[in-house]
């Protein structure tokens, strides 16, 4: 079996602790939560899949994502057949506004959080008109 590797691991010098060398706290057992509450990514659910795009200043939602290798599902990348639509489940203020085509093909569903990923920029002081 291949270990993988880690950013630790790839220290010079750095030596690798095994968890049986770690403290033992058997008698406290605490639950790891799991958190992407990061600042500084968007994340966004289409298709009960759920994913998490790192803030890129001025880039598309979908632009960003394909970078970083998520598969979200578009088509056109003009804001005309919806097939890039997501639902942002946090990070929405890392957002610009809303553009015409957003509101032309999503109307209300804007306020549920709803988004074209193709058309929904990151917030630059540039393009944030709220």
């Amino acid at each position: 079996m291949r270990k993988g590797l880690t950013v630790g691991s790839l220290i010079p010098g750095k030596t690798r602790t095994v968890a049986s060398e770690l403290p033992s706290h058997h008698d406290k057992t605490v639950p790891v939560a799991k958190t992407n509450d990061n600042p500084r990514m968007v994340r966004l659910k289409q298709r009960n899949q759920e994913h998490s795009i790192p803030f890129v200043p001025g880039a598309t939602l979908l632009d960003a994502a394909l970078q970083q290798k998520e598969e979200l599902a578009y088509k056109c990348k003009q804001g005309h057949c919806g097939k890039c639509t997501v639902q942002v489940i946090s990070g929405i203020s890392l957002l610009g506004s809303p553009t015409e085509q957003e509101r032309t093909k999503l109307g209300s569903k804007i306020a549920m959080g709803y988004r074209l990923a193709c058309q929904t920029t990151f917030a630059t002081p540039y393009n944030d008109k709220r």
